[in-house]
């Protein structure tokens, strides 16, 4: 009261106030920060599934001649699958170093410029698990498509188209 009478102008607030207005910025921050890492995937799994489809569409030739040699249909898939699997381990491998050093940039950086504290960067391995499992599962999920139109075309296309 008496800053008031002294300083009509300014407003004078308590803690809790000023701590409520606080948590809605994180929270609003925080919830932009989650719809970026939602289009940071969405815009992974789009990548990857391209380069599979990519890859196997590129495949054709080779299962063609490996289907000559006598490599039976469920082989081409399990080797197509393992290719798959290894595209989304590399993926994930890449990664992780990556998403370390935007953990890293975001916890000793960015939040004591933007906020003026910071909290210790604590790593565990149990969160990191799944998503790094899903990877490979979407890499050998969205492989399965392009694998069956490969092999469609190696089965139903003569062999002077394909050379």
């Amino acid at each position: 009261a008496a800053l008031l009478e002294r300083y009509p102008n300014i407003r004078v607030s308590n803690s809790e106030e000023i701590r409520k207005l606080a948590m809605q910025v994180f929270d609003a921050s925080f919830a932009t920060a989650q719809i970026m890492v939602y289009v940071a995937i969405f815009v992974a799994v789009i990548g990857m599934a391209c380069a599979l489809i990519g890859v196997q569409t590129q495949s054709v030739k080779e299962m063609r001649l490996l289907t000559m040699v006598g490599t039976s249909k469920s082989e081409l898939i399990k080797s197509a699958i393992a290719q798959n699997a290894l595209i989304g381990l590399f993926a994930v491998l890449v990664a992780l170093p990556l998403s370390f050093a935007i953990a890293w940039n975001l916890c000793y950086e960015v939040n004591p410029r933007a906020y003026g504290w910071s909290f210790d960067l604590a790593l565990s391995w149990q969160p990191i698990l799944v998503p790094c499992a899903l990877g490979i599962v979407a890499a050998i999920l969205s492989g399965l498509e392009p694998l069956r139109r490969s092999l469609a075309k190696t089965i139903s296309e003569p062999l002077s188209n394909v050379a």
